[in-house]
């Protein structure tokens, strides 16, 4: 999906809310086994593992269902022919490269179940929450200039809001993870 930002074309589009569209099965099919499985006899600690990956699975395809906004906004973009400032972009690939080292830790953290590197996003996760406040404010600042247009404010701030969303699932996702190892306990 943010590949499409900068190259956009038809058939990415068509790819990515194909991917949104597994996602969505994917959900359905192990949200289904999971419920399945709290209706058999579990230890309590087996049950909260359950209860924490029904958790999981909702916060992967929450991250798919924003890729599918982020692409809708790139292809709103080139079908304006409209795009965002050098500025807008500079800082722009700053959050981009933060938010894309965030979903490689917790992704990593999630298959390899490693609880050092999940205790590692958290902090990257504030440090998004802020680079966004500031982005948006900066975006504010240019709209109201006139360095940019109110049309591409709006499209900027949904954009960053669907990121920062995206690092807020990948943090529920490390919690997670350091739930399991906690013996359930809450964070």
């Amino acid at each position: 999906a943010l590949k499409l930002l900068h190259d956009y074309d038809d058939e990415s589009l068509i790819e990515v809310l194909a991917l949104e569209n597994l996602v969505d099965r994917y959900e359905d099919k192990l949200g289904t086994y999971m419920v399945k499985l709290t209706g058999r006899e579990l230890r309590e600690e087996e049950y909260k593992t359950v209860s924490i990956w029904l958790q999981n699975i909702a916060d992967l395809e929450r991250i798919s269902d924003h890729t599918v906004h982020i692409a809708y906004s790139a292809q709103e973009m080139h079908n304006k022919k409209i795009r965002f400032s050098e500025y807008a972009w500079a800082e722009l690939d700053v959050y981009i490269s933060a938010l894309t080292k965030l979903i490689d830790m917790a992704f990593s953290a999630l298959n390899n179940d490693d609880l050092k590197l999940a205790v590692q996003v958290e902090p990257l996760e504030d440090v998004i929450d802020r680079l966004n406040d500031e982005l948006q404010a900066r975006h504010i600042s240019r709209v109201t200039c006139g360095k940019c247009t109110l049309e591409l404010g709006f499209i900027f701030v949904d954009f960053t809001t669907s990121l920062e969303r995206i690092a807020d699932h990948c943090s529920n996702i490390a919690v997670s993870i350091i739930e399991i190892h906690a013996n359930g306990l809450n964070t």
